[in-house]
């Protein structure tokens, strides 16, 4: 709703055009005044959207009245009246934009269609300042998202999601403000972190990953057009943009390069490399980014190098690597000599790394490698899932991302399994055995096998096995059979229980076999010894 005010110096006349015109179905409120000073404060206090104002007043006059109202509320329409019909004034009021001026007496209905007017202009300026500040708002958002709306569309691009047709070109560079033709051409630059030299989790990753694609932008697009993104697979990728501008040298795509890894390597502490095309249309860009992407997994050579595609083409020549034998590896792992171990690994590293080895020989490098640690955890009689997290177990794309990749990790792996054996083997066993001897007793009436009782310590069953005998000097089956006799024949000898209800009381639902392991153990019967027991007590 709206706000009416009205200010004459003649109370007869503001009563009349307040109390004498219905104004409830258009304004909310309806304020009077006498003088420009109260008027002045009304409009201070509250929101006016219409004024109708005498102008030849004593003191200050409603054109001094207008000034103020034009510099302090310019939503509110001015409806002069006056008893004079005064050009001067009339002038006056024109130039200070007044929306109409009217000679008293004025007539009601003359009034009201006046005001109805000025209100109709007061409701189309609202909806406009209105759709303007929604406009504004969203203009301000789509400008915030449109770094994020060029990065989709160099996606859809690389991805060859969208078609390239010339006139969708045009109004896509256009609508993104990017200063291209369909004519021009591109030279991609993809940059591969191969490795940061410290760890970190998930999110400081993504953090520093922001911070590089920054720094990238400020030295590849240093008074050059183009974009720094992010494609789907997480790459970072340089779009340098090739329209007119002065051609890049192969010499100065290379320094450009090497100053960005340089600085990467000195203020984020990584290993990168920058794999370079050559400048193409867009219609090809897409094959561009998918050699420059092949070319990035192939390279399991060099790690902080600049890769230049036209250096590179050649047939993929894959020299078969034999196998290697892995059975020495295991024992120096197995018996926890580090220095050995990682010794071996550097060699073969140090050995492949002047031959052009191609990924499929690290891929079987890796994989005997793993073989051979999980073959040596489960001889020694420990389940991998405690000493290795699915993350270690899990990691084969990142260790054989190059040869330094996967020695970093091959002797990180190695390193976990051996200081687990190494903890083990200085363990108090004690607890262990006193754990299993308690899961024995509590479970005593029920049937139960080694591979309970192993699930129960989180032990390899083999392992438990060997561990209980090195420490009881019995094995586990002949423990059990002991501890459960041994209850039958308290049983036996305090209480009147059937033998039946006996034999189900420590574990057995058969009571021939029940009485098969009690006389072995005593060589009697239960019946027997139920009676020797019986005997002895009624002699004494």
């Amino acid at each position: 709703m709206y706000n009416l005010l009205v200010v004459d110096d003649e109370m007869y006349t503001v009563k009349g055009i307040t109390q004498s015109i219905d104004w409830s179905g258009s304004f909310e409120a309806v304020f009077e005044a006498y003088d420009v000073e109260t008027a002045i404060h009304i409009l201070s206090q509250h929101p006016i959207h219409i004024m109708i104002s005498d102008i030849d007043m004593p003191g200050r006059s409603g054109l001094e009245l207008l000034k103020w109202v034009k510099e302090h509320s310019p939503v509110t329409k001015t409806i002069f009246l006056s008893g004079h019909a005064n050009f001067q004034f009339a002038q006056q009021a024109v130039h200070l934009g007044s929306f109409e001026y009217l000679l008293k007496p004025v007539d009601n209905e003359q009034l009201e269609r006046v005001v109805s007017a000025a209100l109709g202009v007061v409701r189309e300026s609202s909806e406009q300042r209105q759709y303007g500040k929604v406009l504004e708002k969203y203009y301000k958002e789509w400008f915030v998202q449109l770094p994020l709306m060029v990065e989709r569309f160099w996606q859809d691009v690389l991805n060859e999601r969208i078609p390239l047709f010339p006139e969708r070109l045009t109004a896509a560079f256009e609508l993104y403000q990017l200063p291209l033709s369909p004519t021009d051409r591109i030279i991609p630059i993809i940059i591969n972190i191969e490795y940061w030299k410290e760890e970190m989790s998930v999110r400081d990753e993504e953090i520093m990953g922001y911070a590089v694609r920054n720094v990238a932008a400020e030295i590849f697009l240093n008074r050059r057009n183009g974009h720094v993104i992010q494609d789907g697979n997480g790459s970072n990728v340089v779009l340098l943009y090739d329209n007119g501008q002065v051609g890049l040298s192969h010499d100065e795509l290379q320094r450009i390069c090497q100053l960005y890894l340089d600085a990467c390597s000195q203020y984020f502490e990584c290993s990168m490399s920058c794999y370079v095309g050559n400048a193409v249309a867009l219609n090809k860009l897409a094959t561009e980014y998918r050699d420059l992407l092949k070319l990035e997994r192939n390279n399991i050579m060099t790690v902080g190098c600049v890769v230049f595609k036209f250096e590179h083409m050649r047939r993929d020549v894959v020299t078969v690597i034999p196998l290697l034998d892995f059975g020495e590896w295991s024992l120096l792992f197995e018996t926890g000599r580090k220095t050995e171990l990682y010794t071996k690994l550097d060699q073969v590293v140090e050995r492949w790394k002047h031959d052009v080895i191609p990924p499929e020989s690290l891929e079987a490098f890796y994989h005997g490698y793993i073989h051979m640690i999980y073959n040596t955890v489960h001889s020694q009689g420990y389940s991998i899932h405690n000493i290795y997290s699915l993350k270690d177990l899990s990691s084969e794309s990142q260790a054989i991302r190059s040869l330094v990749h996967f020695s970093l990790w091959a002797k990180r792996i190695a390193a976990i399994g051996m200081d687990y054996f190494n903890r083990e083997s200085h363990s108090d066993n004690g607890g262990v055995i006193a754990s299993v001897k308690q899961y024995m007793e509590l479970n005593m009436s029920l049937e139960f096998t080694r591979e309970d009782i192993a699930q129960y310590v989180h032990l390899n069953p083999a392992y438990l096995s060997r561990l209980f005998k090195k420490e009881t000097g019995l094995s586990l089956a002949d423990y059990i059979l002991q501890i459960r006799i041994d209850k039958a024949k308290r049983l036996l000898e305090e209480t009147s229980l059937k033998i039946s209800t006996v034999a189900e009381a420590v574990g057995y639902s058969h009571f021939s076999h029940f009485g098969k392991m009690f006389k072995k153990l005593t060589s009697l019967t239960p019946q027997d010894y139920r009676k020797m027991v019986k005997s002895s007590l009624e002699i004494d």
